[in-house]
């Protein structure tokens, strides 16, 4: 974050390009960071959820989070889009989402959490499972300690 202090400005990813903002201190730089930026070491509170991978990328490298909607893909074209992002983000974070599919949709509040547990098919769980493994996620216990259920 440091390195992108330039005078009295903050360097800081804008819609196109970048834009810089005086400060008066390093304490008004430190509060552009929050609690999110830590946890996903990311320098700026920016989520962008996209379809486009060149946008996820661009985000990532600009010290936000991209997020690449997988909703659309098939599983061949996910592959190919996740294997251009880690080629070009240069070892930055970026995310995945994985939506539920709508034939999962339930209308009934009194549902409990292990009926709605039940109703993932195993396909799905085994493809999320084998995504987090090919990028080095361990996910032997992804639905443990989960709420709900």
């Amino acid at each position: 974050m440091l390195s992108n202090i330039w005078a009295n400005y903050v360097r800081q990813p804008f819609v196109r390009g970048w834009r810089y903002t005086a400060v008066r201190s390093l304490k008004e730089v430190e509060k552009i960071q929050s609690r999110i930026c830590s946890l996903l070491g990311i320098e700026f509170p920016l989520l962008a959820f996209t379809h486009c991978r060149d946008v996820v990328v661009e985000v990532s490298k600009a010290g936000g989070m991209g997020v690449l909607g997988a909703a659309g893909h098939s599983p061949e074209s996910l592959e190919i889009d996740l294997r251009w992002i880690d080629e070009h983000i240069g070892g930055k974070p970026y995310g995945v989402d994985l939506i539920a599919p709508t034939s999962m949709a339930v209308n009934d509040d009194n549902i409990t959490g292990q009926e709605l547990e039940a109703m993932v098919p195993n396909e799905h769980r085994a493809y999320a499972a084998n995504i987090l493994a090919r990028h080095g996620i361990d996910s032997t216990d992804v639905y443990v300690n989960r709420r709900g259920g």
